[in-house]
C-alpha cells in the first residue's frame, strides 16, 4: 500500500511515485495524503482515482459556495435585525416623549 510505504519512509516503485506526482499536479490543493488514500482505495487505478478526486473537489466547492451563501444571508439578517432594533428604539423614544 502506498500509505504504509510513505509513512515508513520506504522506497516506493517509480510507477507508484509517478502516479502520486501526476495526481498532485492535477490536484495541487489536495494534501498528498488524500491523494495517496484515494489511490489506495482504488488499488492504484489512476483513472478511478482521478474520478474520485474530481468528485471530492466538486463536493468541497459546493460546500464552500453553500457556506458563503449562508454567511451572506446571515449578515443580511443581522443587518435587518439591527435596523429594526434602531426603529423600535426611535419609536419607544417618541412614545416616552408623548407620555411625559
Amino acid at each position: 500500500l502506498y500509505t504504509i510505504k510513505f509513512e515508513l519512509g520506504m522506497d516506493c516503485p517509480e510507477e507508484e511515485m509517478e502516479q502520486v506526482d501526476v495526481l498532485k499536479q492535477m490536484f495541487p490543493n489536495l494534501d498528498r495524503t488524500v491523494v495517496i488514500s484515494v489511490l489506495n482505495k482504488n488499488s492504484g487505478d489512476l483513472s478511478i482515482s482521478i474520478d474520485d478526486l474530481l468528485a471530492l473537489v466538486a463536493s468541497n466547492t459546493v460546500n464552500a459556495q453553500t457556506h458563503s451563501r449562508f454567511i451572506v444571508e446571515h449578515d443580511s439578517i443581522l443587518e435587518n435585525a439591527s435596523a429594526l432594533s434602531e426603529e423600535m428604539d426611535m419609536a419607544l423614544s417618541v412614545m416616552r416623549k408623548d407620555l411625559a
